[in-house]
């Protein structure tokens, strides 16, 4: 899923994987932080923050039979 306004996207995995991600989709502002949610019990992991300009890969967090991965823009300031 991508937002309208193209300031985050949301990813759902079904099972354990590595996916890479193309962060051009987020038009939105300089940076991007990424956060993995426990589907089943809604803890959150930082996955990291990176530029919009990158194709980082994401691999789902140890013992989690599913994941979404949460990446929303980050504006900087001035």
């Amino acid at each position: 899923m991508r937002s309208v306004d193209g300031d985050c996207l949301l990813i759902y995995l079904s099972k354990p994987a590595t996916v890479a991600v193309c962060l051009n989709a987020i038009s939105a502002g300089d940076t991007v932080r990424a956060t993995w949610i426990d589907p089943e019990t809604g803890n959150r992991s930082n996955a990291g923050q990176f530029s919009h300009t990158v194709t980082p890969s994401f691999s789902t967090p140890k013992d989690w039979s599913d994941a979404l991965l949460l990446i929303q823009a980050e504006r900087s300031a001035g």
